[in-house]
């Protein structure tokens, strides 16, 4: 919501800065448009985590397709994976500003107890002062 009085204070001063030259009426002209221009809606934030997810469900339906085309196969591959990428969900989900390394971790070292248990912590930790 634009503050009507804010805006018509700041077309003052911009009155006052053409009134003593400082500013072009072209300058003027292209400031005001863009004080009055309705605001941007902010753009949709991407979601990186979506792409972890999808691969989640691809993967399990190819393990699947593999051994037959077995639901309860899909099921437990989708349940493993979701369980074995959970800090790097976590992360994506909590918008981390480490979640790519708290990925390239949980990919390569959470086969080990400690690096998914180290994966799980870093990803519950507040990087940015939350």
């Amino acid at each position: 919501m634009v503050d009507t009085a804010s805006v018509a204070y700041e077309i003052d001063k911009l009155d006052e800065l053409k009134t003593r030259g400082v500013i072009t009426e072209a300058e003027f002209n292209s400031r005001k448009l863009r004080l009055l221009a309705p605001p941007v809606p902010a753009a949709r934030s991407k979601r990186p985590g979506t792409f972890l997810a999808v691969s989640v469900i691809g993967i399990s339906l190819a393990v699947g397709a593999a051994f037959g085309g077995n639901g309860a196969i899909i099921l437990a591959t989708m349940f493993g994976l979701v369980l074995y990428l959970l800090p790097a969900f976590i992360a994506y989900q909590r918008a981390h500003s480490n979640r790519h390394a708290i990925l390239l971790i949980n990919l390569f070292l959470g086969w080990s107890i400690i690096g998914w248990l180290g994966a799980l912590i870093w990803s519950a930790t507040s990087a940015k002062g939350e």
